[in-house]
């Protein structure tokens, strides 16, 4: 066929629009898999939480359907909190999962009517239990996964672990909330991203946009790292009459892929293995902030060094001002080719212990 009719379309001599046509109308307004195809799964809501039974609540919420790309999509909804049907009780030992669905029946497609359904499916217990994944229904979208051990008495019992299971999908082109490096991995094998059919996603564990045109996730954007080393308990001690000496702060690493607030470990002393490794390619704004718990005196400064080379010191002559606390750096755009390693140190020339506390802001901005 050369052409579908769209939605709403007025019968002519010969057909108007099918239910048929109106869902494949609808493949095109939310996320593809594919030219044609659609990916099936939950745009919002649809919870699932156990309670004092065999049975599963679904909260309420949107979702997205399909039995194939030539079927189109089907947009329904659980229009407030619904109970599966009932599930056997937890196996004498070992676990199984059961996986709850909702689907959109079709008489059209063989079924007994054209109603929402909310559904169980359980699998065999085991020690090693298998998702009965090939047993769920055609066109159903699995919303959560429950794994059901032993002594379990009720679907809310802490031996019944629930986790939502289910695949985020969005309008076409529409940003569609994933949870974790897993979550956007479920996502591309789903929709199957390509150049002309790509996805865009923003991880809601670290805030960060992701892309996906067919050759792998990209980062649009990435969060703010904000990465702090806890005052040490003893201090970090003075240098020497004779020269004095570096002392770093601990290890963090700014991984894109799952960039948290972080605190430093401790790593302290002449030639102390503490640095920041920032993990991928791009363009960075770096604040770093020093606070010393005494007012200096004599020579210091801050000194960050980039893949083993001085790259800026603060103060710039490395003289300061008597009585400062208060050491600054920023770094408006440093380049990174893949990864780059930073150390940030602090170099006092004499004096007694000195308390430091140091907070690192990096922003891709590029």
């Amino acid at each position: 066929m050369a052409g579908r009719r769209g939605l709403f379309v007025r019968k002519d001599t010969s057909a108007g629009t099918s239910p048929q046509d109106a869902r494949l109308a609808i493949a095109g307004l939310v996320t593809p898999a594919g030219e044609l195809g659609v990916t099936p799964g939950v745009i919002s809501g649809c919870a699932v939480t156990g309670n004092a039974s065999w049975q599963y609540t679904v909260a309420a919420g949107h979702l997205v359907g399909t039995r194939g790309p030539s079927d189109g999509a089907s947009v329904f909804s659980v229009d407030g909190p619904t109970l599966t049907p009932a599930v056997a009780a937890a196996p004498a030992s070992g676990s199984r999962y059961d996986l709850v669905w909702v689907r959109q029946r079709d008489v059209d497609a063989g079924d007994a009517d054209s109603q929402v359904q909310v559904g169980v499916t359980s699998g065999v217990a085991s020690g090693s239990p298998a998702r009965p994944t090939g047993q769920v229904p055609e066109g159903a979208v699995v919303v959560a996964e429950a794994r059901v051990s032993a002594g379990a008495t009720q679907t809310a019992h802490a031996s019944v672990t629930i986790t939502q299971s289910a695949v985020r999908v969005a309008a076409r082109g529409g940003v569609v909330p994933v949870n974790g490096d897993a979550g956007r991995a479920a996502l591309a094998t789903a929709a199957g991203p390509s150049p002309t059919t790509p996805v865009l996603a923003r991880d809601m564990v670290t805030g960060a946009y992701w892309d996906h045109s067919g050759s792998g996730w990209q980062m649009v954007a990435a969060p703010i790292l904000h990465a702090e080393f806890t005052t040490l308990t003893n201090g970090v001690p003075g240098g020497t009459a004779s020269g004095g000496a570096n002392y770093s702060f601990g290890d963090v690493t700014f991984d894109e892929a799952n960039s948290t607030s972080s605190t430093f470990a401790t790593a302290t002393g002449a030639g102390a293995n503490g640095q920041v490794t920032i993990t991928g390619s791009g363009i960075y704004a770096i604040h770093h902030n020093v606070v010393s718990s005494a007012s200096l005196s004599g020579r210091y400064y801050v000194q960050v060094r980039v893949n083993g080379g001085e790259f800026f010191r603060s103060p710039g002559n490395g003289a300061g001002s008597d009585g400062e606390t208060n050491l600054t750096n920023s770094i408006p755009n440093l380049r990174v080719n893949g990864s780059a390693t930073l150390r940030f140190e602090f170099y006092k020339s004499a004096g007694g212990v000195t308390n430091l506390t140091s907070r690192i802001r990096i922003t891709r901005i590029g």
